[in-house]
């Protein structure tokens, strides 16, 4: 099975626990849900104005390098 989940169950840890009991799952996430800080931070950067160009696709692996991590710029 493959679970789609919003931001409010989506997080690593959790990510992370799915995989172990052999289910796939994807989702948004919020910057409070052990993702990488690396992306946390380049959230931050782009509501500081920094210039994130449209198209942007950027991906990190979690920690325990099970999880995939991916953060796009898709709108203006």
């Amino acid at each position: 099975y493959i679970a789609y989940l919003d931001n409010l169950f989506a997080s690593v840890p959790f990510l992370t626990e799915l995989l172990s009991e052999q289910y796939g799952a994807t989702g948004t996430a919020r910057t409070n849900s052990a993702i990488a800080q690396d992306l946390v931070d380049l959230k931050k950067e782009h509501k500081n104005r920094a210039r994130i160009e449209w198209g942007t696709t950027i991906q990190v692996p979690s920690i325990n390098n099970r999880i995939v991590q991916s953060a796009w710029k898709e709108n203006a």
